[in-house]
């Protein structure tokens, strides 16, 4: 059920129902929608992971409403400059990773109670503060404002960027906080804040490594990552290098988004290959205007012979897809394919496309985040 328009009255009743009657609630952030359960309520997170279909290995996040608060569940001793420095993009798309500060949390008895099912019996906890009015302003109507909200889709499925989205995925099951498109489309970058260690990206999201790199002056490693050697952000052409990390069927997840087979959609994704038009209908997503620049060739995820074959194969699958999307080869076409990438995957299921042909991109910016999407997608589970 989506609710909407919102009126003060109505979001105080659903914050009453989250926090007190064990409900759970999908709301808007500039990222993805969240399915959300108060961080008290023992019953409504173990909802969200019973809906979601979700390894309870996996561990949520826990998003609140401002750097204060978001503050108190960290141990900071150590990584305090870090964290300092950080606060430049909360609110925001960034999920820190850290140390908790269990004697903080004590304060909160149910909250302090509930942490082993949020952690999922980690000494770490992920925490964001998310960057958008509806949901700002939800939270700001619970006595404690700390909720678990991962993405509010199916396990390993798509994550949903409107409410329609949403609605047609769980057909009246969930009431869902309509708060518009979301403005980013890729879930947060998680970064692993450590004493006397670099910190570490554990999932690429909607704020690059470069970004955080030139925020704290120094290099990120990447750690469990697709496409990119652990503790580097460096690529190689060699195409045998971009596996996807083996966690091992029984391995505890140490961060959302890890799992090998994620974001994925019902229909098959695929790279373009020489010679081979799919049978049925297909979706083909083109970058445009290929980069050229001995920059972008260094960061390209194929080598330049399977480019050039690639190029060939684009022009048979331009004329006979039945849908084309085609975007830029450039930091704000990657930013737009980001944005939109998830809706296309959506959509290819919601009209019964069996195949998603799409082009990977430059493998800086955004576009580490995009390969490590598409790959994950492209994996068996």
């Amino acid at each position: 059920m989506i609710v909407s328009p919102l009126n003060e009255q109505t979001l105080a009743t659903l914050a009453e129902q989250l926090e007190h009657d064990n409900d759970v609630i999908a709301l808007p952030t500039e990222t993805v929608y969240g399915l959300a359960a108060h961080v008290n309520s023992h019953k409504g997170i173990e909802k969200v992971f019973q809906i979601k279909g979700r390894p309870l290995t996996n561990p949520l996040i826990v998003h609140t409403t401002s750097i204060e608060n978001m503050a108190k569940l960290f141990d900071l001793r150590g990584i305090e400059t870090l964290f300092e420095s950080l606060t430049k993009f909360i609110p925001g798309s960034l999920t820190i990773l850290a140390p908790i500060n269990y004697s903080s949390i004590k304060d909160f008895p149910c909250f302090h109670k509930n942490l082993p099912l949020i952690t999922a019996g980690q000494t770490w906890l992920c925490c964001r503060v998310p960057k958008h009015q509806v949901f700002t302003h939800f939270l700001n109507k619970l006595k404690l404002p700390y909720v678990v909200a991962p993405s509010a889709n199916r396990s390993n499925y798509v994550s949903p960027t409107s409410a329609e989205q949403l609605e047609l995925e769980y057909r009246g099951e969930i009431t869902i906080i309509d708060g518009g498109v979301c403005q980013n489309g890729l879930e947060s970058t998680i970064l692993k804040l450590a004493p006397d260690q670099i910190p570490a990206v554990l999932r690429y999201g909607s704020i690059s490594v470069e970004e955080l790199n030139e925020c704290l002056g120094l290099k990120c490693g990447v750690a469990g990552a697709i496409g990119i050697d652990t503790g580097t952000t460096s690529q190689s052409t060699d195409t045998s290098r971009h596996q996807m990390p083996d966690f091992g069927a029984k391995s505890q997840i140490a961060s959302p988004g890890s799992h090998r087979k994620h974001y994925s959609p019902v229909a098959r994704v695929i790279y373009p290959a020489s010679n081979t038009i799919p049978h049925g209908p297909y979706c083909y997503i083109q970058a445009t205007q290929q980069a050229t620049t001995e920059n972008d060739e260094q960061n390209s995820i194929f080598s330049e012979e399977a480019n050039k074959q690639n190029e060939i194969a684009a022009n048979q699958l331009i004329a006979n897809a039945t849908l084309l999307y085609q975007f830029a080869e450039s930091r704000e076409g990657r930013r737009a394919l980001a944005r939109q990438i998830y809706s296309i995957f959506r959509e290819c299921d919601r009209i019964g496309i069996g195949t998603i042909i799409i082009d990977p991109v430059a493998n800086r910016d955004l576009g580490a985040a995009i390969n490590d999407r598409i790959l994950r997608a492209m994996a068996d589970n």
